[in-house]
């Protein structure tokens, strides 16, 4: 059973097919969170319920296709999208590939193979968010580095819960006169005169900053 309980979106216009599908996806552990048979329907379904992923029937009736819609879902909710066809040609795969999808199962497939591809489709997209927070926070410390060291009139010190010093600009290395290589890492009390670091303020500065 899924951990997770995670939550998807079956499209399928075969409706034996689609009831097949959503009741092995109960028995696995997964949350249902809607059964459509349109493009449309699968954008709009997913706009309002927000599934983790959409298990996509390629050929659909109507104008809009499984293909077409798991475009749209992508650009617009950055949900992942699993292919389900009975089509396997050149043409189909090529026009799915340019979608970006998580996974492709041709039918008929069985219970061992749908969970493993949607197991497998759940950590790619996790993975890649979480690299994406990781860049995303990589970036904006790089940004804020250059912002903080290219300020001189006023002395900017960061610490760590310890009281070790983290970042030293350049004014705080105009007003204190320690170079940033001597000072960061070390306890941020090396900035207090020694009477005060003897009575501990330096400490129970910290200890208000905490709390």
């Amino acid at each position: 059973m899924s951990e997770a309980a995670n939550r998807i979106l079956v499209v399928e216009d075969q409706r034996l097919i689609a009831a097949d599908i959503e009741n092995t996806l109960k028995k696995l552990g997964y949350v249902v969170v809607g059964n459509v048979s349109s493009g449309e329907d699968a954008i709009s379904r997913t706009d309002r319920l927000r599934p983790e992923l959409v298990l996509m029937d390629v050929r659909l009736r109507g104008e809009m296709d499984g293909i077409q819609a798991a475009g749209i879902i992508r650009d617009r909710f950055s949900v992942p999208v699993v292919y389900l066809t009975a089509y396997a040609d050149e043409e189909t795969i090529l026009r799915a590939k340019k979608t970006t999808p998580y996974g492709y199962l041709v039918k008929p497939f069985n219970e061992r193979e749908l969970r493993a591809t949607i197991e497998i489709a759940f950590y790619t997209h996790q993975m890649e968010r979480t690299l994406a927070e990781e860049r995303a926070k990589r970036h904006a410390a790089e940004e804020f580095k250059i912002l903080i060291d290219g300020v001189s009139e006023h002395a900017i010190i960061m610490l760590d819960e310890n009281g070790r010093i983290t970042t030293w600009n350049r004014g705080a290395e105009r007003f204190n006169g320690y170079k940033a290589d001597e000072v960061i890492g070390k306890d941020f009390s090396i900035l207090y005169p020694e009477e005060a670091r003897q009575d501990g303020h330096p400490k129970q500065l910290l200890e208000t900053a905490l709390r």
